[in-house]
């Protein structure tokens, strides 16, 4: 799942995530911003992330 991918992108994605369960909604955008990774990043990692865990939305 790491392979050739910085580990900023999982952590922000992970924490977008917990944003999401814990309904402290933040957007792609605002973790993103803070993360010093792109949007774009965070979409892919977070939908590689719940794939892996068996959660499809």
């Amino acid at each position: 799942m790491l392979s050739g991918k910085s580990p900023i992108g999982y952590a922000a994605a992970a924490i977008y995530a917990a944003s999401l369960l814990c309904n402290e909604k933040k957007t792609q955008t605002e973790v993103a911003s803070v993360a010093q990774v792109t949007a774009v990043t965070i979409r892919n990692r977070y939908q590689e992330q719940m794939a892996a865990i068996g959660i499809h939305e």
